[in-house]
């Protein structure tokens, strides 16, 4: 319950010794609001289910060796983050309650748990939201030579390339999917944007490394741009693809 303090101030190193360095302590930023639940047909959490999610803040840079509690949801939905480092983060809720989805956390017209949030001060009026009815993207796969659908990774990344940083881990916006064995394609409808969509051989030693930018700079060439609105329905066709050198 205590704030965590911290100290910060600019040195110039020269030629010589640095002396009389004053640093002050203060208490760190953290970041509070609501919860919501969108929908009508799971029953909303009881009180003990809303302290059970777990709404937390995850370096956007992706580091997993800060120690950063999640916060703990009272019975009246409102949540407050402990104090932490300065820095840039990302809200993450990796546990909802049973019947809902996570669906967004948004501050200041954008989804912080997508778009990172310099945490400077305290934000305040966040509004962390869950839904019932989350959408899903279908589609196939076509294979090449003698490969199927079933022999492909779908690779997904948003169009802009500054979204290709920053993004933590686990991001709901950048990821892997796997066709199933008839080679189709089914997953969790990610955030509203423009996306690319390729799909490549499993296994093929040029896209291991496919969340470096420069890769998916290189996948993007031959990507399919896709559409995404929420409330609409995304099919994809895709035909598999070598990556270029």
């Amino acid at each position: 319950t205590e704030p965590l303090l911290y100290a910060s101030v600019p040195v110039t190193v020269g030629d010589r010794n640095v002396r009389d360095v004053s640093l002050v302590l203060r208490a760190g930023p953290h970041i509070s609001g609501r919860v919501e639940f969108d929908g009508n047909t799971a029953p909303r959490p009881m009180a003990s289910q809303l302290k059970a999610i777990p709404i937390a803040l995850k370096p956007a840079n992706g580091r997993v060796d800060q120690n950063i509690w999640p916060s703990v949801v009272a019975e009246d939905s409102q949540f407050t983050t402990p104090s932490t480092w300065p820095g840039r983060y990302l809200i993450r809720v990796n546990s909802p309650p049973v019947g809902w989805t996570f669906k967004s956390a948004m501050a200041g017209g954008r989804d912080v748990s997508e778009t990172p949030v310099d945490l400077t001060s305290d934000v305040s009026d966040v509004v962390v939201t869950f839904t019932d009815h989350p959408s899903k993207i279908q589609g196939t796969v076509q294979g090449i030579d003698n490969l199927s659908g079933a022999d492909a990774v779908v690779l997904m990344f948003p169009v802009d390339p500054l979204a290709w940083v920053d993004y933590g881990r686990n991001s709901r916006r950048i990821r892997s999917l796997t066709p199933t064995a008839a080679g189709a394609l089914s997953a969790p409808t990610p955030p509203d944007g423009e996306y690319l969509f390729v799909a490549v051989p499993e296994g093929n030693a040029d896209w291991l490394d496919w969340r470096n930018p420069a890769i998916m700079e290189r996948l993007a060439a031959i990507a399919d741009h896709v559409h995404i609105r929420e409330g609409q329905a995304t099919t994809v066709t895709l035909t598999m693809k070598r990556v270029p050198r």
